[in-house]
């Protein structure tokens, strides 16, 4: 058995094909990776996050939940 450190192998072994939990890795995952996304573009392009808000029209808040892993979508109903 090869051990591992990645927190999502291991709770894809622990969940016994649980449907509901394999849903909420995926989503949680996802939200991580739109989170790096504008977090790494944004700093490539050497914005702060106040300046990219301006640029899209949009609170500066808005931006940092974006980057925020934990983020679950609802900040979009703020602003459309």
């Amino acid at each position: 058995m090869v051990k591992t450190s990645d927190a999502l192998k291991i709770i894809n072994k622990m969940n016994h094909g649980d449907p509901e939990l394999e849903d909420m890795i995926a989503q949680a995952s996802l939200n991580a990776d739109v989170a790096q996304l504008i977090y790494e573009h944004r700093n490539k392009a050497g914005l702060t996050q106040k300046q990219l808000a301006e640029l899209v029209g949009i609170e500066e808040s808005i931006i940092t939940q974006l980057e925020d892993a934990d983020f679950d979508g609802k900040v979009f109903l703020s602003f459309l």
